[in-house]
């Protein structure tokens, strides 16, 4: 027999809910979160300006999915080294130092799920960063942020040369 008890999740795009916002144009809005012992997931609706991309990092206990809705972006870690367009997805597993970089003059749209989906992860991460009114200078804070949304912060971003390097199909080592 189906285990009724868990309700179906609908997210309309033209409801979403309260997007938290970082000083330096990150948005980030929860679509559907469901918190289960036995599966649990978050699917977050994230923008970002063109020319943004998050330090490297890795996520302590959460895969992350993302699908690319707009812009191009080149992505890194260890074991693959990409550049991705709309309509493109990537699955990166935790415990894997990741980054990416926005590589065009659009801004990004992404639908990012994690799983487990929580406690922690998005679901803290942006809020928190809001709440602190945090800029993206306020580095050990952001770190601090991250730790809270289940993330390490492993290294700078991605430059700009690393980025073009991405772009023509070159693998970047460590």
């Amino acid at each position: 027999m189906p285990d009724t008890s868990k309700p179906t999740i609908v997210s309309r795009a033209g409801s979403l809910g309260e997007f938290a916002t970082t000083s330096w144009g990150e948005m980030a809005c929860i679509r559907a979160l469901r918190l289960d012992p036995n599966i649990s997931f978050c699917i977050l609706d994230y923008r970002a300006p063109a020319g943004f991309g998050p330090p490297r990092h890795l996520h302590h206990f959460q895969d992350e999915v993302f699908q690319v809705l707009e812009g191009t972006i080149a992505v890194w870690s260890p074991d693959c080294c990409a550049v991705l367009h709309a309509g493109d997805i990537i699955s990166l597993p935790w415990g894997i130092p990741h980054a990416w970089k926005s590589i065009d003059d659009q801004p990004v749209h992404l639908t990012v799920i994690v799983t487990p989906g929580g406690p922690g992860g998005f679901k803290e991460f942006f809020p928190t960063i809001q709440r602190q009114n945090l800029s993206i200078s306020d580095i050990p804070e952001l770190i601090a942020a991250a730790e809270i949304g289940g993330m390490q912060v492993t290294g700078p971003p991605l430059t700009e040369e690393e980025a073009e390097r991405l772009r023509a199909g070159e693998q970047l080592i460590g």
